[in-house]
């Protein structure tokens, strides 16, 4: 059982680019959660600030395609143009789908798997 769980106002910047992300930059994820994850119910994540990740933003694990038990909420979201936003990381044997910081798919992504209100997405060159 997962529940009552916040995570709010921090400052997550440059992920992957740490000494301890070295071999593995390019996949170091900056936030990640399981959607399968038994129980979980009131976890809500708020009012971050998410800057700049040489991996994914967002990495998610499991089959489940929208969270449950999770809130998304006022959070705020800075990458480089074309770098990955989000990564979804299936389990049996299904294939990860990524998703790059472009266009809109970010903000459709936002709203429709995390469900998120009040997102701040920030492309830089």
């Amino acid at each position: 059982v997962t529940k009552d769980v916040r995570v709010h106002h921090n400052f997550c910047r440059f992920g992957g680019e740490g000494w301890g992300c070295r071999l593995r930059k390019d996949v170091a994820p900056m936030y990640s959660l399981c959607f399968d994850a038994d129980l979980t119910s009131d976890y809500v994540t708020e009012n971050n600030i998410f800057q700049f990740c040489t991996g994914a933003i967002i990495c998610i694990f499991g089959d489940e395609t929208v969270p449950k038990g999770f809130v998304f909420r006022n959070n705020t979201y800075m990458q480089k143009e074309g770098s990955t936003f989000a990564q979804h990381r299936f389990f049996a044997g299904k294939t990860t789908q990524q998703l790059l910081f472009a266009g809109t798919e970010p903000e459709q992504y936002l709203q429709q798997t995390l469900q998120e209100e009040g997102a701040i997405l920030l492309m830089t060159k």
